[in-house]
């Protein structure tokens, strides 16, 4: 029996360390440790130096894969379908030695943080990339920091879609809201508002949904990054004051801030007046910083 008492496996994130290199490195810790030392795109900022040094010495010392000793099934299927869509792109520049398909691969593979390059390629071939993005937007693996890409590649796709300006791509940019880290949140509803009106009116749209939903909450937040107007600001009070909007508390802060462009002063007075009715005092002072901005 091995002792790991000296380097014992006591969180999440050793697995998570685990399952990194396997995918990524071919279940190296040399090779990991020299694309972390140089800083690469797919640095994962909580897994420390130190701590891949001491599992990598672990290893070692107990002469076994610690994978096939820590990680459940379930990890070792994530690792493999992560390693199995490496093959499939590694396979894709076989068969095609230059196409639509190769330049998302090269846009999915690029250890250039901006893509600048990839990007300006596919802008070269904008029709037949733009069913290609979408698809690659909507994948959920390529959310994941543990496939191809590291968890980046949809925000690069949005880039491309946000430079296209195609209203086709609305519809699946709308539905990546909500998946992933702030980057690519803020890569996506970039790509809305470059698209614009045809953005903002599905955007409207959505917002207005009932019943409530997420979906509302996270049309609420990319009209908030379009330039407040003043007939959007009203759109966004009248929905403060349906009394379903006070169960969901994101919700209510989103439409408090968008009020800002209220610029009738009957309106400007309601809104003061119901500030009282506003289910927490971090919405009050919200709102009253709202009324002191106009």
């Amino acid at each position: 029996m091995n002792d790991f008492s000296s380097f014992p496996l006591i969180d999440r994130n050793d697995h998570e360390i685990l399952m990194h290199r396997d995918a990524h490195f071919s279940g190296s810790f040399e090779a990991m440790l020299s694309y972390y030392t140089e800083e690469g795109k797919g640095v994962q900022p909580e897994f420390e130096i130190k701590r891949i040094k001491q599992l990598k010495e672990m290893e070692e010392k107990s002469q076994q894969n610690l994978s096939d000793i820590f990680l459940d099934e379930e990890e070792k299927e994530e690792v493999r379908k992560a390693k199995e869509k490496y093959l499939y792109l590694r396979e894709l520049y076989e068969k095609e030695a230059s196409s639509a398909s190769t330049l998302i691969a090269d846009l999915i593979l690029t250890e250039d943080h901006e893509a600048t390059k990839e990007i300006a390629s596919i802008e070269q071939i904008q029709s037949s990339a733009l069913p290609l993005l979408i698809d690659l937007i909507s994948q959920e693996d390529f959310y994941n920091p543990l496939f191809p890409g590291y968890g980046h590649a949809p925000a690069l796709a949005a880039a491309c879609l946000g430079k296209m300006k195609d209203p086709q791509a609305i519809p699946a940019l709308f539905e990546a809201l909500g998946r992933s880290d702030f980057f690519t949140e803020d890569a996506i509803m970039e790509a809305l508002q470059k698209i614009g009106l045809p953005a903002k009116d599905f955007l409207q749209k959505a917002l207005q949904k009932e019943p409530f939903s997420k979906d509302n909450e996270n049309a609420a937040a990319a009209l908030l990054s379009f330039p407040v107007d003043e007939s959007l600001s009203e759109m966004f009070f009248s929905l403060l004051l349906n009394p379903s909007s006070l169960k969901r508390p994101h919700f209510i802060a989103y439409l408090i801030l968008g009020c800002e462009g209220l610029k009738k002063k009957n309106l400007q007075e309601q809104f003061k007046a119901y500030i009282e009715h506003l289910p927490s005092r971090d919405a009050k002072e919200e709102a009253s910083l709202v009324c002191r901005n106009w």
